[in-house]
């Protein structure tokens, strides 16, 4: 890997997953607030509930992954030019 590809995914890289574990959260928030709320009500089983996540969190991030980029981009602009 070339050295300026390593300093640009050094720069990104915090920025970029931080942005992308954020936005997940936000996100999948309110889902877990009526996940568990059906948990306690005994509706429904704790192994569906987590596959449920699962794949809604892998479908949440065809809008998470633009979100995140634009985030690390925005993190760093601001970091060097002020």
């Amino acid at each position: 890997m070339r050295l300026v590809d390593r300093y640009i995914f050094r720069q990104l890289g915090p920025p970029f997953v931080m942005g992308m574990v954020g936005a997940l959260a936000i996100l999948l928030f309110g889902q877990f607030m009526r996940a568990l709320k059906y948990l306690t009500e005994g509706r429904v089983d704790k192994l569906l509930v987590m596959k449920w996540f699962i794949f809604r969190a892998s479908e949440d991030m065809q809008y998470i992954f633009p979100a995140a980029a634009l985030m690390a981009n925005a993190d760093v602009h601001k970091a060097y030019f002020g």
